[in-house]
């Protein structure tokens, strides 16, 4: 119906990976990374997800459009988590190669959906077809690229004083320690700036898409 296909099975490390092939594996992981009860999860133990922690991360609750939202997010983080750690000069510093690594997808995932659920998103009013327009698609690339930004920002901070203090920031970046920083700066930004980032609402704009 929109052209996306459903892959139960894992694909493989050899697969190319195709944006419009919802793989189980990676959808396990960006769900759980939308979580504070899972992200470290999907972190750290993402091969696990589906067995450990199925009825949290696909609840009875969970529909099709929800799960859509999720990947397109999922996508867009991961291609501007890779374009931010191919331009930077000090990618092979420590903190910055743990930042904007492979962990980087689901925490940029996890501020991304906190910042759409405090700009506001009424899940009610998610329409799948709409939800493939470039006009959908270059929304959710703005929360997407705020995200990684605050992500960024916080976890460089974060990560710094953990390696002054003996701990490798690929360690760091993994415990529920980093969790609870990461939540009390993010909340901090989200209360002070968040009027400033003029993120559209993600269910007007799909008002405003034609069919």
């Amino acid at each position: 119906m929109i052209g996306y296909v459903y892959a139960p099975k894992q694909e493989g490390a050899r697969a190319s990976k195709n944006p419009k092939r919802i793989e189980l594996d990676r959808i396990a992981q960006y769900l759980a990374a939308t979580s504070s009860e899972t992200v470290l999860e999907a972190v750290t133990r993402k091969m696990e997800l589906f067995d450990r922690s199925y009825k949290t991360v696909f609840p009875q609750s969970l529909n099709a459009e929800q799960v859509f939202l999720v990947w397109l997010l999922a996508n867009e983080v991961e291609r501007e988590r890779s374009k931010r750690l191919q331009e930077r000069s000090d990618a092979s510093d420590p903190v910055m190669r743990a930042i904007l690594g492979i962990h980087g997808t689901p925490w940029g995932i996890y501020v991304g959906n906190r910042i759409a659920q405090k700009v506001g998103l009424d899940q009610t009013k998610l329409d799948l077809e709409k939800m493939t327009s470039d006009q959908f698609k270059n929304a959710i690339s703005k929360y997407a690229n705020r995200a990684l930004e605050v992500y960024a920002e916080i976890a460089v901070n974060i990560l710094i004083d953990e390696q002054a203090a003996g701990v490798s920031p690929r360690n760091a970046i993994r415990v529920k320690t980093f969790l609870e920083k990461l939540n009390r700066n993010l909340d901090t930004r989200l209360k002070n700036y968040l009027k400033d980032w003029r993120l559209p609402k993600l269910h007007v704009v799909l008002e405003s898409v034609r069919t």
